[in-house]
C-alpha cells in the first residue's frame, strides 16, 4: 500500500500528526491531572492566572499583553471553550483590559468584580461587555465563597481605600494541603489587614503582589502565609518590578522564586 513516490510522503506526514496529537494529550494530561492546576500566565507587565480543578475552571484577572488572546488559547489548549468563573481583581488596565477579548473567544460562565469605582471607564467597559455576550456578573462588597471543582475558593472583600490597588479583591484556592494565594496589586498596609481579618492559612503558592512591587509582599504578609513558592507576573516596565527588596524578602523566607518574564507561563500542579 505504501510503495511508490506516494507512500514516502504520506508515511512521515501521518507518524508527524500522530505525535503532535500524543504530545498535545501528554501536555493536556499534565494540566489537567492533580486536584488544581495554577498557570500564571505570561502576559508580560500584567496577571493573568488561570486555574483548573477537576473539569472545572477559572482566571483570576486578564490584562497585559495580548492577555484576552493568551487566556483564551491556553484554556483552548486543554480542548475547552468554557471558563466557569472569572474574577477580577482591580479595574486597571494590566488586569482587566483583556475582558472583551477574552468573551470574544470564551463562554463564560460568571464575572466577579469589586463593587467600588463606580465611574471607572474600564469598570464600565468591562461590564458592557459581559452586558453583549449574556455574562451574569456579581459585583462583591462583602467577599463571597466558591466550589471549583476539588477546590475551594475564598473572594475577600475590599479591605483599602484611597485607589484601585487599596480597594481590590483578592483570592485564596484552598485543594487539600495546598493553597495559593492571590493578593493583586494590593500595598503592604492593605496585606496588614489582610492578614489580621483574613484568617490566612500557610501556603504552598503565593502570587507576588504587585508584580513584585517593593510596596507589596511585605514581611507581614509573608511571616503570616510562610509560601513554598512565589510566582511574579512581570514583563518589561519602567518601576523597577520585581524590586530588589521585595526578591530579598522572598529569598529569606526561602521561598523557590519563578518570573514569568524569564521562565514564560509557570504551571504549578497540586498532587
Amino acid at each position: 500500500l505504501w510503495r511508490g513516490p506516494r507512500g514516502r510522503v504520506v508515511v512521515p506526514v501521518c507518524l508527524s500528526a500522530s505525535t503532535l496529537c500524543g504530545a498535545l494529550v501528554l501536555q493536556a494530561a499534565t494540566l489537567t491531572g492533580g486536584s488544581l492546576t495554577v498557570s500564571v500566565l505570561d502576559v508580560g507587565q500584567g496577571l493573568s492566572v488561570a486555574l483548573y480543578s477537576k473539569g472545572r475552571t477559572a482566571l483570576i484577572d486578564c490584562g497585559g499583553y495580548d492577555a484576552g488572546n493568551t487566556a483564551g488559547d491556553y484554556f483552548q489548549s486543554l480542548g475547552l471553550s468554557h471558563i466557569d468563573l472569572v474574577i477580577l481583581t482591580h479595574y486597571h488596565d494590566d488586569h482587566a483590559a483583556g475582558i472583551p477579548q477574552l468573551l470574544e473567544r470564551m463562554d463564560v460562565g460568571l464575572l466577579i468584580l469589586p463593587d467600588v469605582e463606580p465611574d471607572s471607564a474600564l469598570r464600565a467597559q468591562v461590564q458592557d461587555a459581559a452586558q453583549a455576550h449574556g455574562v451574569e456578573t456579581l459585583l462583591i462588597s462583602d467577599g463571597a465563597t466558591a466550589e471549583l471543582g476539588e477546590t475551594a475558593l475564598k473572594i475577600y472583600p475590599p479591605l483599602g481605600s484611597g485607589g484601585s490597588n487599596e480597594e481590590g479583591l483578592s483570592v485564596l484556592g484552598t485543594a487539600g494541603t495546598f493553597d495559593v494565594l492571590v493578593t493583586g496589586d494590593m500595598n503592604d498596609k492593605v496585606e496588614g489587614r489582610l492578614v489580621k481579618y483574613g484568617n490566612l492559612p500557610q501556603t504552598e503558592l503565593l502570587v507576588a503582589g504587585h508584580h513584585g512591587s517593593k510596596y507589596a509582599s511585605s514581611e507581614v504578609l509573608l511571616q503570616a502565609v510562610q509560601p513554598k513558592l512565589a510566582v511574579i507576573s512581570v514583563g518589561y516596565n519602567t518601576y523597577g518590578h520585581p524590586a530588589e527588596d521585595t526578591l530579598s524578602r522572598l529569598a529569606r523566607q526561602g521561598c523557590d522564586i519563578y518570573r514569568t518574564d524569564w521562565s514564560g507561563t509557570v504551571t504549578i500542579t497540586a498532587e
